[in-house]
């Protein structure tokens, strides 16, 4: 039964009437018309990213992934944009090759710890207006081979496949963070198995995420930092990798 008090609910609902969902110009575009490809085993990072940060550059409005299979790298949402999945048959597949190509070194937050790190594969930062709505899909393709076998390697510095590479990253990130080590000095990165976040939104307004479902997480998954004004309605989250959160 519902067990929430009557003064509980009452604020629940201000809250919910306080909240300014994201608005988006009526413009939209779709990724193909920036020349991404469908089927293509390339990454079509270059021309998605070029379509997000073109609509927010003209005012904003709705970037479209149409219906097939797009191989991408980490893409950056930007002001006024809307990110929109348009079919179930719509789907991001983020690559496996993992280098700073495909995920450049950013400020992100490592569960909670701030440092600079592998790009979240969806991420946004000081952004106003963003969306990421539609019911297709979001494949992280994390699994054995790519980013959950990094889990041995953070927690215990140890790891069957790589016995040579042992790497405490996660107690160092911590002793950095309990001294107060400024953040230019937190580089992590290669060889340092600091698995990045599906989505981080830092210090963003007004979002939006609604319909998507994501599968195959490196790791947590919807990870809204500092924010204010977010509305996530509909969402579906398939993936049982580690620290899957």
């Amino acid at each position: 039964g519902d067990r929430m008090k009557p003064e509980d609910r009452q604020r629940a609902g201000q809250i919910a009437r306080q909240a300014a969902q994201a608005a988006f110009a009526g413009r939209a575009v779709q990724i193909t018309e920036y020349g991404a490809r469908a089927g293509s085993a390339a990454c079509q990072t270059a021309a998605i990213q070029a379509a997000i940060d073109r609509m927010s550059e003209e005012g904003g409005g709705h970037v479209v992934v149409p219906e097939g299979r797009f191989v991408t790298g980490a893409l950056r949402l930007k002001s006024g944009v809307d990110l929109h999945l348009q079919s179930k048959g719509s789907r991001l597949v983020f690559t496996t090759e993992i280098n700073e190509t495909n995920y450049p070194l950013t400020e992100t937050r490592w569960e909670g710890s701030a440092c600079i790190n592998y790009s979240p594969l969806i991420y946004a930062e000081g952004a106003k207006n963003i969306g990421l709505t539609g019911p297709g899909t979001l494949d992280g393709q994390a699994g054995a081979g790519a980013w959950w076998s990094w889990h041995h390697q953070v927690e215990n510095a140890w790891s069957h496949d790589l016995p040579d590479l042992q790497s405490p990253a996660r107690s160092r990130l911590r002793a950095m963070d309990e001294a107060g080590v400024p953040l230019k000095r937190r580089v992590f990165g290669p060889g340092e198995y600091l698995r990045p976040n599906f989505i981080q939104l830092l210090r963003c307004q007004n979002v939006l995420i609604e319909g998507v479902t994501l599968v195959r997480s490196p790791m947590w998954q919807l990870n809204p930092v500092c924010c204010r004004n977010v509305v996530v309605r509909g969402v579906t989250f398939d993936s049982h990798g580690p620290n899957n959160d």
